[in-house]
């Protein structure tokens, strides 16, 4: 058995949550195969375990996650299904990874629930910072041992039972306005926003980096990789989310997972 792991991840948290569960699994460490740029046609077997992560927007997957998830097929691989989100509200959406990666024809084995830090924070309103930190990275590795015994004791092994609700909840659906912008005084022109965009939201001009509003999801991963501090939120409406989320939001959440008895 080769244990793999598949994500949607553009500020890198769940990449971080997924590849310390499988490389903590014993067994050969297959590939990585990230999504967050675009869809992998990638057929799994049955000798296979994926630890599949995206993250949590406004309570659901978010839609574009979902679409490069398509063209992905279980074929009978264990799968981890894990969420990370900003230390707010998990909503539907490790139900709805689960469901997905069902449809898909991955059992399920596990799922569970991570902190990463949130995409809306800003110096003014911090809502957890630096997370996954060696704490969950640590808890991540324990989750870790608990489905290697699962794995390693003779039976079938069960789906687990997950919060949520069906329908889910209505998506987050973000008007046609681009999240952030740039400082054109700090701005050096490298590209690593135009790189790291995963809707192909921001593209190179001779005047600096353009966001088409219409693609942009705002994750934020423009304003998390610039090296020089040049991309800046600057929507109104996501500097009152973070506020209301710091207000809120405060007490440290911990990891939560699901393994069936």
């Amino acid at each position: 058995m080769k244990a793999y792991t598949l994500f949607f991840s553009p500020t890198q948290t769940g990449a971080t949550v997924a590849g310390t569960i499988r490389n903590a699994l014993r067994m050969d460490v297959g590939g990585s195969f990230d999504i967050t740029k675009a869809a992998i046609e990638k057929p799994f077997g049955a000798d296979d375990i994926v630890v599949i992560a995206m993250p949590v927007y406004g309570g659901r997957l978010p839609a574009l996650a979902v679409e490069r998830f398509q063209a992905v097929r279980g074929n009978g691989a264990k799968a981890v299904a894990i969420v990370v989100y900003g230390n707010a509200k998990v909503g539907d959406a490790l139900l709805e990874l689960t469901d997905l990666c069902v449809d898909h024809e991955f059992q399920v084995i596990a799922a569970a629930t991570f902190i990463g830090e949130h995409s809306f924070t800003t110096n003014e309103f911090p809502l957890a910072v630096g997370r996954p930190d060696a704490t969950d990275r640590k808890n991540a590795a324990d989750f870790s041992a608990l489905i290697q015994e699962r794995l390693d004791a003779p039976g079938s092994l069960a789906t687990p039972s997950v919060p949520g609700n069906r329908p889910y909840k209505d998506a987050m659906n973000p008007p046609p306005l681009a999240a952030t912008g740039f400082d054109p005084e700090l701005c050096t022109r490298c590209g690593l926003c135009e790189t790291f965009c995963p809707s192909g939201a921001i593209t190179m001009a001779e005047t600096g980096p353009q966001t088409d509003g219409t693609k942009c999801i705002w994750c934020c991963a423009c304003v998390k990789t610039c090296p020089g501090h040049a991309r800046k939120i600057v929507l109104p409406k996501i500097r009152e989310t973070a506020e209301r989320l710091y207000a809120n939001f405060q007490e440290r959440q911990k990891p939560q997972w699901f393994l069936a008895e």
